[in-house]
């Protein structure tokens, strides 16, 4: 293949025919530029999984949160469930790969001490010394605060006071914090994004053992509820399962899963057991990269197949795995509006593209650029994003898209839409609604032939 020197610039152009002057598409939005993604792949391990430690992949992690410590209910910690032998093994394999190594202090049927603790400042103050001391002493990098009991406004309040305390006294020595929520439920303020690096959102064993327990639409409402209150998208990690579950609330790892069903990548049941598979990891993936989330945390990565099956090479071909800070070459892109449609112009510095990949509502086109190709054309969407892989395996990505602009001159072509659509593009242009309104609007319109694609 025909390689490009540094400074060349790789050209794509994407072509939008417009049929009508009902509306045009503008650039409006020039770039999202993501070298090597900033965003956490946390990778829970349970100490009942010990035969399973030399399977853990640090190389497609940034954390790892070892499964867990109690609370007691007066302020001291209960460590009986841990094998400091692994925690050991893990940290020191972790550290050599510049992976974080937390502990996980609650967690189901763990976490009554909680209540006590938080509500009373001398037991939080006990609580609070007993944890630095034990990540101290086993060398940890921070904490995971998995609190587990009926959600109520009290809990919410004294959660907050807890956490807070806790930053006190971990944030300024360095440590992480992370906290691990449901899914289902809001139980957060705003302002713990004060006091915790990240949120857990455990998007599982939802909906009440009644259907699927973790569907894409059930995950993403969940994220979206959680920025409702206000906190940050870079701070809300997505929980994803890699297991299946029954709906009387029977589990089954996603590797039991691949033995017993030999599930197609489509596939989410097998033998009454709602799971994740390939490509449902896939479609999480993308919106949540995409979308500028702050990354995913897998429950749990020992259930996981060491085949071409697995999910988490799923999602670490999804994701980047150095932020753009580490990189000494960030990349360039600019986008210009054209008589026919958009122009992107891609260089990069002392690189050299093997080709290039358009995803649609995060969902690969199947169509590759290679450096040296004539303009392409994108069949559909309204915004894309264009990926170009280099030899090193890097994966530099761009995101643009197109701003429906209310533009009515054509009386006929005028009556042909109706109020709602008419409506929808005006709201979008001024910014007053939501991305999958403008679709179904688009798609409408596409439909009746009023716009075309070309």
């Amino acid at each position: 293949m025909k390689k490009v020197r540094t400074f060349v610039p790789i050209i794509l152009a994407i072509s939008i025919l417009i049929s009508s002057s009902v509306f045009q598409f503008e650039s409006n939005y020039v770039q999202k530029a993501f070298a090597e993604t900033s965003n956490k792949i946390v990778g829970t391990f349970p100490w009942w999984q010990s035969e399973k430690i030399d399977s853990i992949e640090y190389s497609k992690l940034t954390d790892i949160l070892y499964f867990h410590i109690y609370p007691n209910p007066d302020g001291t910690l209960d460590t009986s469930q841990v094998n400091f032998e692994d925690l050991d093994t893990i940290k020191n394999n972790a550290h050599s790969a510049g992976i974080n190594v937390l502990i996980v202090i609650g967690g189901w049927e763990a976490s009554d001490g909680f209540p006590p603790i938080a509500n009373d400042p001398v037991l939080r103050e006990k609580f609070v010394k007993n944890v630095d001391r034990f990540i101290t002493k086993n060398n940890l990098d921070g904490i995971d605060i998995d609190w587990e009991t009926t959600i109520n406004q009290e809990k919410i309040d004294n959660q907050d006071v807890l956490l807070a305390d806790l930053a006190d006294t971990l944030r300024p020595k360095g440590k992480l914090i992370s906290t691990s929520v449901l899914g289902n439920q809001v139980e957060l303020k705003s302002n713990v994004t004060n006091n915790v690096d990240w949120v857990n959102v455990m998007a599982y064993n939802m909906n009440d053992g009644v259907g699927h327990h973790s569907d894409f639409d059930d995950s993403i409402s969940s994220l979206h509820e959680y920025g409702k209150v206000g906190i940050p998208k870079e701070k809300l990690v997505l929980g994803i399962p890699f297991y299946g579950r029954d709906e009387l609330g029977n589990e089954k790892g996603y590797a039991e899963i691949v033995l017993e069903c030999s599930p197609e990548p489509s596939d989410e049941y097998c033998n009454g057991y709602f799971f994740n598979g390939i490509d449902s990891i896939e479609q999480k993936s993308k919106h949540v990269f995409y979308n500028e989330y702050g990354g995913l945390m897998i429950w749990n990565i020992a259930e996981d197949t060491q085949d071409q099956k697995s999910l988490l090479n799923v999602i670490s071909e999804v994701f980047p795995k150095k932020p753009l800070q580490e990189r000494e070459n960030p990349v360039i892109v600019q986008v210009k509006k054209t008589s026919n449609g958009i122009l992107i112009i891609w260089t990069q510095e002392k690189q050299i593209a093997e080709n290039y990949d358009i995803f649609i509502d995060g969902v690969d086109t199947n169509e590759q650029f290679r450096t040296e190709a004539s303009p392409q054309l994108v069949d559909k969407g309204e915004c894309f994003m264009v990926q170009a892989r280099y030899p090193t395996t890097d994966l530099l990505s761009a995101e643009v898209c197109l701003e429906a602009q209310k533009i009515l001159d054509s009386e006929q072509d005028s009556k042909k839409i109706p109020d709602w659509v008419k409506n929808i593009m005006g709201w979008y242009a001024d910014g007053l609604t939501e991305e999958h309104e403008i679709i179904s609007a688009i798609e409408f319109l596409l439909e009746k032939g009023i716009i075309k694609l070309k």
